[in-house]
Order: structure tokens, then sequence, then C-alpha cells
């Protein structure tokens, strides 16, 4: 491709000469340069979100103690801020729009959209010709996107995800099946 930079040697590949191996060195040297200019860029987005959460964070206790101080344990206005009504915590609401989709071989992705008041999910699982009731996969904290790992494939994989607040469970949840596979 480039005569320039090659001279042809006895066997199959060509002999690289002095200029074409400085230019490899330079674009290698190049790219180990961007690797680390991305890596620094990485590690400073990380401490600038770590630095935000925990900035939210006190921000949403203070608030909570605010809240303690101006509303009574029964007061039904915890639920505007998204919280429980501390002397009669209710069960969140259900998540919603639980999407299946393929995610490599025996793999299937959920993602969803969380209920209010909800702070974990149980994501159950039944597989058709071979589980007669749903049985519990795991719980996903509070994510809104989990990958089913180890299932069979060509088979139909049904998905159901409860919303969780603490102890609290919501009454129903998302359905959705698929093939895995």
């Amino acid at each position: 491709d480039h005569p320039t930079y090659e001279v042809p040697g006895g066997g199959p590949y060509p002999e690289v000469t002095a200029a074409r191996a400085t230019a490899l060195h330079a674009q290698i040297s190049n790219a180990r340069e961007a690797v680390n200019d991305a890596d620094m860029a990485q590690v400073a987005a990380r401490d600038n979100r770590d630095a935000g959460v925990a900035a939210l964070r006190r921000l949403l206790i203070l608030l909570v103690d605010e809240l303690d101080q101006k509303l009574s344990d029964d007061d039904p206005r915890w639920e505007c801020f998204g919280l429980n009504i501390p002397a009669n915590p209710r069960p969140p609401e259900p998540a919603t729009n639980l999407v299946l989709s393929p995610a490599g071989p025996g793999r299937v992705l959920a993602e969803w959209e969380r209920g209010s008041r909800s702070d974990d999910n149980r994501l159950l699982i039944q597989v058709t010709g071979i589980d007669t009731e749903w049985r519990e996969y795991g719980k996903t904290g509070n994510a809104v996107e989990s990958v089913i790992k180890d299932q069979p494939t060509g088979v139909i994989l049904k998905v159901k995800l409860l919303a969780l607040n603490g102890s609290l469970e919501a009454p129903s949840g998302p359905e959705a099946e698929i093939l895995v596979e």
C-alpha cells in the first residue's frame, strides 16, 4: 500500500523501514495519549457526579428534617414529596412500561419505569413449560434495568416486576414475555 515506507522482503510480509516505524510509533503514542486523556476525563466526571450526589443527599436530608418539624406524622402532604406518611405508610405505586429485549444467548434485558415511592423491586420470572409458578429471580435495588442471565434458549420467559418500599410491596406490577434466544 505504501511503497515509500516498505521494502519488499524475502517472505510474504514486507519489511518495515525506519520511516514507517517512526510513523507507526507516532500513531501508537497519539492513541495512548488519547486513552490517558479519556481516563482523566472519566475520573473527573465520576468525581463531579459523586460530589453532586452527596450535595443532593444533604439537601434531601435537610428537607426531610424540615418536613418533620412542619408536618404532622399523619399529614398527607408527605406524599407530595414522594415520601411515605410516617403514621400510615402506603405501598409504592407499581412500576410501569416493562420492556424485554434480547441481550445475548440465554440473556434478557428488562427495562422499566420506577413506581413512585419505590426504592427496590422484586424481579419474578416464569419459564413456560418448566415453571408452574412465579419464582423470584432477585431484587434490583433502585435500578431501572436488569439483565436476566442463564436462561434456557428457545423458551418463552415471562417476567413480572413488583415495586418495594422497605417491607411494603405494590399489590401488582407489570408483566411481559419474550422468546429467549
